[in-house]
């Protein structure tokens, strides 16, 4: 195995990727999260079978105690009181970045 300076390295790999690439690659990620839809927790808990009988039981378990902590946490802060961020619109911002 080679030991490449770090130095050496990072410039290899600054050089493959610009930062506008990563950006893009990363916005296609979260439209494409973005548009899947949202399991409710009987699907989650479903699919938690699936997995077998060890790591299934595992995840129902997690699943439900998320579910306890959603819950709980809505009592204390509840959705409503949370500011909502505004629709950013990236093609106006590329247009007239001012």
């Amino acid at each position: 195995m080679k030991n490449i300076p770090c130095d050496t390295f990072y410039n290899q790999v600054s050089n493959i990727y610009s930062w506008r690439q990563v950006a893009e690659r990363t916005e296609r990620v979260y439209d494409y999260v973005m548009k899947k839809p949202v399991p409710n927790m009987l699907a989650r808990i479903k699919s938690s079978f699936s997995w077998g009988s060890i790591v299934g039981l595992w995840a129902i378990f997690f699943t439900i105690l998320e579910a306890l902590t959603l819950f709980i946490t809505e009592l204390f802060w509840p959705e409503a009181d949370i500011d909502i961020a505004r629709n950013f619109d990236s093609q106006t911002y590329s247009i007239n970045p001012k």
